[in-house]
């Protein structure tokens, strides 16, 4: 009876042995896994963070480009309001109409 029960001791311990074991190797895995999850969550929050850095200098570059066009309809409209427009080169009196006259009134090439 004797060599039954430790037989039956050698097989308990030999069982504990390897449920320790497994568990062992269980928590390692476990281990990796979660840092294999916490470096793909850096990773995915690094490429929000380039993808929204990205998206605001974009956007800032659409806005920069986008001419004020209802502001120079105004201007362009205020300047007929006020008579004969002007240029950099004549200024706001306009060119004086028989100024630059050199001929009579052909046309050109007759």
């Amino acid at each position: 009876m004797a060599a039954l029960s430790t037989i039956a001791l050698i097989a308990a311990a030999g069982g504990l042995a390897s449920s320790v074991y497994s568990g062992q190797q269980q928590a390692k895995a476990q281990k990796k896994a979660l840092g294999r999850q916490e470096q793909a969550q850096k990773e995915a929050q690094t490429q929000a963070q380039r993808q929204q850095r990205l998206s605001e200098e974009r956007m800032r570059a659409a806005n920069m480009a986008e001419p004020d066009t209802a502001a120079i309809m105004r201007a362009e409209s205020e300047a007929r309001r006020k008579g004969v427009g002007g240029t950099m080169l004549t200024g706001p009196q306009g060119v004086k109409q028989g100024e630059y006259n050199v001929g009579g009134s052909t046309l050109l090439g007759e």
